[in-house]
């Protein structure tokens, strides 16, 4: 728990002083990867052992991953317009 926060912060503070930087791009975009995957394992895991049902499970994963796509888009969006 300690790690993730520190990290954002790292990240935010140096976003602040380069908005077109490939590099960070890329350093938040690993960042958020390597995030994810225990995020779907602490998803999948209960649900597996108390369903049993390994077709039910990967749809909720998928699912919850999607919705991170998802709500980037909205974001997206929403400040593309607000910047324009």
């Amino acid at each position: 728990m300690f790690i993730k926060p520190t990290a954002t912060k790292l990240y935010w503070q140096e976003a602040k002083f380069s908005n077109n930087d490939l590099e960070l791009g890329i350093k938040i975009a690993v960042a958020i990867t390597f995030h994810n995957i225990p995020e779907g394992i602490s998803i999948s895991v209960p649900y597996y052992f108390s369903t049993k049902n390994k077709l039910k499970t990967f749809m909720l994963v998928l699912l919850s991953g999607f919705s991170e796509i998802f709500g980037a888009f909205i974001c997206y969006l929403f400040f593309f317009f607000i910047r324009n």
